[in-house]
């Protein structure tokens, strides 16, 4: 996943991510962007109190997912607010909350996804960092209802100034 940085309040990224797990397989091409709405500038880290409210949103595509032994296309845009507090420049916990709605190739559409988790970004660099997170997901349309507990670990990239 890449970032570009607009300007002090918006940035872009893009990405491509390849999922394998025990009830389904995707491949994903996505675009989007976060949006500060507390008017800081997103990447200073010159005020450790600074709260921070800020929502992502953007456009995923998968490629043949595997859903249930059949390979499925599917569009999702998705909408997370994201609410942050730095405790040191380097340490910043998070809590997040979204939906993501999903039109697939049987021209279904609805509210696939209800997230909400939290987590930690590790500032590494002025254009890298580390991010650990927790999302519990309850899936109710592409794929059978369900409640998942998911953890990641994600290098992020800020490209630009």
């Amino acid at each position: 996943m890449g970032y570009k940085r607009v300007n002090a309040n918006l940035l872009f990224n893009s990405g491509f991510r390849f999922t394998k797990r025990t009830d389904h397989a995707e491949s994903r091409l996505c675009f989007g962007g976060f949006l500060d709405l507390t008017g800081t500038e997103m990447g200073s880290r010159t005020n450790p109190n600074q709260f921070r409210a800020t929502l992502q949103f953007g456009y995923q595509h998968d490629f043949h997912t595997l859903v249930n032994d059949k390979f499925i296309g599917s569009n999702s845009i998705r909408w997370i607010l994201v609410a942050s507090k730095p405790v040191t420049k380097t340490i910043t916990p998070f809590l997040l909350g979204g939906v993501l709605t999903t039109w697939n190739d049987a021209n279904s559409f609805g509210i696939d996804k209800i997230r909400l988790g939290g987590g930690i970004v590790f500032h590494m660099t002025k254009h890298s960092r580390l991010r650990s997170q927790y999302i519990w997901e309850e899936a109710r349309f592409m794929t059978p209802q369900k409640r998942t507990n998911i953890l990641w670990l994600r290098y992020e990239m800020i490209l630009g100034n």
